[in-house]
């Protein structure tokens, strides 16, 4: 019993000189600032959102054009949203068809090649295969020739 009341005594004073410099009046102090510069921090995020959404929405009445005339923000941000849904699926369906699309542009150009050849090598001299197979200086070469013969 004696050997825990003199470790408990020596404990205390120990922790004692810790808390000698506690100052109460400055903790509250360094709360209070604390709380107003969280304070400040938050009215700062709130200006910053606010002037975002007002962006936001002129950028919506801006893309809206006259269908936004008159009409209130919230009705501003849902006409715009449905504008977006819209546009989105046209996106969408472009995306899928593009594949279709580029196979019917190949299947006409494969069509058409023999005949642009033809064509090619009755006007100018050499087919479409043949320029393709020159090299750039024998196109300068060519192009030259073609001025001289046809003009500008």
């Amino acid at each position: 019993m004696r050997r825990t009341f003199v470790t408990l005594c020596l404990c205390g004073l120990a922790i004692a000189p810790a808390f000698a410099d506690w100052d109460a009046k400055l903790e509250a102090e360094e709360a209070a600032r604390r709380q107003q510069a969280a304070a400040a921090e938050r009215a700062k995020q709130a200006q910053a959102k606010a002037a975002l959404d007002a962006a936001s929405l002129q950028a919506a009445r801006a893309a809206l054009g006259k269908e936004a005339a008159g009409k209130s923000d919230a009705e501003v941000r849902r006409l715009y949203d449905e504008k977006m849904k819209r546009d989105q699926a046209a996106a969408r369906k472009a995306a899928a068809e593009a594949p279709q699309l580029a196979a019917r542009a190949q299947k006409i150009e494969a069509d058409t090649r023999p005949q642009r050849d033809a064509l090619m090598k009755q006007n100018y001299g050499k087919s479409i295969k043949e320029l393709e197979g020159m090299s750039d200086a024998e196109l300068e070469k060519f192009a030259r020739e073609l001025e001289k013969k046809h003009g500008r």
